[in-house]
């Protein structure tokens, strides 16, 4: 009898676990990756987010954002970095069969200053 608790205890944690939050659009579109938060990890929770539902719009913003870090903290020596990530977006917009305001306005950050967050 103990055994068989212990074993549903250590299926019920499995399950828990391994159930990812799925986002919605309004919370991507509020998610805030200005420049004070601008890191790393916020950046890969932003990815986790997206990866969450397929149908969720922000990579041209991920791939904006995640340039921008590495141009704008990582310095000369990231310049290649920043450019990949930069071209990954303009190639992930140029695919896009309906374009958003939101992408639109991130793309035109790349091309106007991608110094600028």
């Amino acid at each position: 009898m103990r055994n068989c608790l212990l074993l549903l205890f250590f299926m019920w944690i499995c399950i828990g676990k391994s159930q990812n939050r799925i986002y919605t659009q309004e919370e991507i579109d509020a998610f805030d990756m200005d420049p004070p938060r601008l890191t790393l990890p916020i950046i890969a929770t932003y990815k986790k987010m997206l990866e969450s539902n397929p149908k969720l719009k922000g990579w041209v913003r991920y791939y904006r954002k995640r340039g921008t870090y590495h141009l704008k903290d990582k310095g000369k020596e990231h310049i290649d970095s920043a450019l990949f990530y930069f071209d990954k977006a303009i190639n992930y917009y140029n695919n896009l069969k309906y374009k958003e305001p939101l992408e639109k306005r991130d793309l035109k950050g790349i091309y106007i200053n991608p110094w600028c967050i």
